[in-house]
């Protein structure tokens, strides 16, 4: 259903909606103030948690490989709930985006949707909160247990109406139906530390209500540990990823067959992991999986194999089967990988039906990132060029798989890569669809934030 009607809205129409519900929301939250607004020591927490908030958003983690930027402004925007109350919380969450937006120079559409999604999702977010007894304001009655459950209410709520709402945008634009748009975005929060977080943004606002505005500087612990904490942690990961990518690179210098090969199937992997809705941990295992799946070649003995023109003899076959264990083998020394990784890589060459190598095992018993690299090897195959062979049309591929489900191929793998269109790809197509490199196959992917 919400496929169905994102698909009949343009995008301008969504962030039409969304400001609209966010203006009428603010409004009656403003309305709903009372006397606060009258109070100048409420406008100046306001402008305090503003200035905080835009600090927060200026001082976003760059994501170089998802090419988007980490926001913190979440951490001034759950303390005003409990400081200054839904109204006061409107406002502050859209201080941030606003001045980003501006400072940056972005796009008015973009802008004016960042501001909207993030303001309503915090307003409503601050409205739970009061509705379920949160205490307000330095010197409101406390009651500590009913005050965190309402907190822990309200943090939810705000992080589901930001997700719900960049879900909606980008189906809108027709790139993804709107269950597989709301997982990406979903899957792009580190919840436990944002949990985390919000807990300790709690305690520090929790000493707010006792000790008035003396408290407030401490929300700088908070924001300073997830911001340390998200750039190592962003640092770390893409790291890894450079290693990957010159792994990569290397085999393709001496591969010619592989060159783009190892990036194409890792994003068609990629594609396959999401439509069977694994989580993101697992998405990135079996992309991780899918970049290395021939890394093994790297080895010299497999260089005149490699290069040969035409079909191999047996002893050569029999020697080319090695590259998936010599694989294994070699990434077992980088210890940042899975293992899971190592077992796609492992056995992408077994078979559904146990015939495959280079263990024999069969049905579930192959790890699924091993299954699904598996089908997209071979329609990557028979998409290229060799010198033996010309691409095969991809009406031949759709009818290979076919018949292969159930025997060499995981049935499930096989039918989501045929709803995905795989076979009709291009072999040659990486720069256009896929990007230039390893490190670009998951720039599709928006962090969930008001500034991705």
């Amino acid at each position: 259903m919400a496929q169905q009607l994102f698909r009949t809205l343009r995008p301008r129409q969504v962030i039409a909606a969304t400001a609209g519900i966010a203006a009428l929301a603010l409004a009656a939250a403003v309305l709903t103030a009372g006397p606060a607004l009258a109070r100048p020591t409420w406008w100046a927490l306001v402008a305090a948690l503003a200035a905080l908030a835009v600090v927060s958003e200026l001082a976003g983690v760059e994501y170089r490989r998802h090419g988007s930027r980490i926001m913190l402004d979440h951490i001034p925007i759950l303390a005003a709930m409990v400081v200054v109350g839904p109204a006061g919380t409107g406002l502050v969450a859209l201080s941030g985006p606003l001045v980003f937006g501006l400072y940056r120079a972005r796009p008015a559409r973009r802008t004016i949707f960042n501001v909207a999604q993030i303001s309503l999702s915090a307003v409503l977010a601050a409205g739970v909160y009061v509705f379920l007894g949160g205490a307000v304001g330095s010197g409101a009655e406390l009651r500590p247990a009913p005050t965190f459950v309402a907190y822990l209410a309200a943090t939810v709520t705000f992080f589901a109406v930001n997700t719900v709402a960049y879900a909606s945008i980008i189906t809108a634009t027709g790139e993804d139906e709107w269950w597989l748009s709301w997982k990406k975005v979903r899957d792009e929060l580190n919840i436990a530390v944002d949990l985390g977080v919000a807990v300790l943004t709690f305690l520090v606002v929790h000493l707010y209500l006792d000790w008035g505005a003396l408290a407030l500087p401490l929300l700088g612990l908070p924001l300073v540990a997830a911001h340390v904490f998200t750039t190592v942690q962003t640092h770390l990961h893409e790291v890894l990823w450079d290693l990957v990518g010159m792994l990569v690179t290397l085999l393709e210098k001496q591969d010619p067959y592989t060159s783009g090969h190892s990036v194409r199937v890792a994003r068609r992997c990629r594609e396959i992991a999401e439509v069977l809705d694994l989580g993101a941990s697992e998405v990135e295992v079996v992309e991780y999986a899918a970049l290395l799946h021939d890394i093994g070649k790297l080895e010299m003995i497999f260089q005149g194999v490699l290069t040969k023109d035409g079909p191999l003899s047996e002893e050569q076959r029999e020697l080319i089967e090695q590259h998936p264990i010599r694989g294994e083998e070699l990434l077992s020394e980088v210890r940042a990988l899975d293992d899971e990784v190592l077992g796609g890589v492992r056995h992408h060459h077994e078979r559904w039906d146990g015939a495959g190598y280079p263990d024999g095992l069969a049905g579930e018993e192959i790890p699924l990132p091993a299954r699904i690299i598996s089908v997209v090897d071979a329609i990557d195959a028979m998409r290229s060029e060799r010198s033996y062979q010309a691409p095969l049309p991809p009406s031949v591929v759709a009818e290979e798989l076919e018949e292969n489900a159930g025997e060499q191929f995981d049935p499930e793998v096989v039918t989501r890569a045929l709803q995905l269109g795989l076979p009709s790809r291009e072999a040659g197509n990486v720069d256009r669809e896929d990007g230039a490199s390893p490190r670009s196959a998951a720039q599709r992917r928006r962090a969930a934030g008001s500034g991705s």
